[in-house]
């Protein structure tokens, strides 16, 4: 089974799909941290400066790290880069002014879209985000 949620950004997205999660027992994932985790790796390797993203070598670093959502101590779903969650370190001011850039390009865009897909294989989840229901799940 999988629940997808649609909406803009602050519309309360992930607060009815965590419970939803909660109620159900299911996992819940939020797409937007997959993409606050690229430009978290981004900046982290210097490859956006300004809002001018290097495109190429972000790629090229997604294909050097493994992004997934692994259980926390709090039996939750978080998201992990090379194992580590990353939770805390997505959640700032400097990942919020450039993610939206990050988003935006296709090729990131292409990435995530074969993850959000890859993650919901032979489970059941609540997925959240601005176009899950449209265009990464739309039956």
């Amino acid at each position: 089974m999988i629940i997808t949620i649609d909406g803009p950004s602050s519309s309360g997205k992930s607060t009815l799909a965590k419970l939803i999660s909660n109620h159900f027992s299911i996992i819940h994932i939020d797409s937007g941290s997959i993409y606050r985790a690229i430009t978290f790796l981004a900046i982290e390797n210097k490859l956006i400066t300004n809002k001018k993203v290097q495109v190429e070598n972000i790629i090229e670093c997604l294909k050097n790290n493994i992004i997934e959502f692994k259980k926390n101590t709090d039996n939750k779903f978080q998201i992990c880069i090379n194992g580590e969650f990353i939770e805390s370190k997505i959640r700032n001011t400097t990942i919020s002014n450039n993610v939206s850039t990050v988003a935006t390009i296709k090729e990131i865009r292409d990435y995530v879209l074969k993850l959000q897909r890859k993650i919901a294989i032979n489970k059941s989840i609540v997925m959240d985000g601005r176009d899950i229901g449209s265009i990464v799940f739309p039956n």
